[in-house]
Formats: C-alpha cells, sequence, structure tokens
C-alpha cells in the first residue's frame, strides 16, 4: 500500500477538482475513516481465521 502525504489543510485552492476545497477535506476525512474500519476488520478476520485453523509447522 504506497503512503503519501497528503497536506492537512488545502491553503491557496478554491476547488480541488471539481469540488471545493471545504468539501475535498470532508470527503479526505471520510475517506480516512473507511479505510481504517476496513483495515481493522481484514486484521479481525484474519486472527479469527488463525484462530480456527492454526498455521501449520
Amino acid at each position: 500500500m504506497s503512503t503519501m502525504a497528503m497536506p492537512e489543510k488545502i491553503e491557496s485552492a478554491d476547488k480541488v477538482g471539481s469540488v471545493s476545497a471545504h468539501r475535498y477535506e470532508q470527503i479526505v476525512a471520510e475517506l480516512r475513516t473507511i479505510v481504517e474500519a476496513q483495515t481493522r476488520g481484514q486484521f479481525t478476520i484474519g486472527d479469527y481465521a488463525l484462530e480456527i485453523e492454526p498455521m501449520r509447522e
């Protein structure tokens, strides 16, 4: 997974793509929350799978 540094605040742009800078920040914040939840879910699934079927030597 690529980790690109995203500016926390868009200072000089009125628009980012087709949306306002404010709306862009709202969208990015929501997407970060969704990705965090998905990541937690994937680890939870993996943990339960290992509990059911432990890795063999």
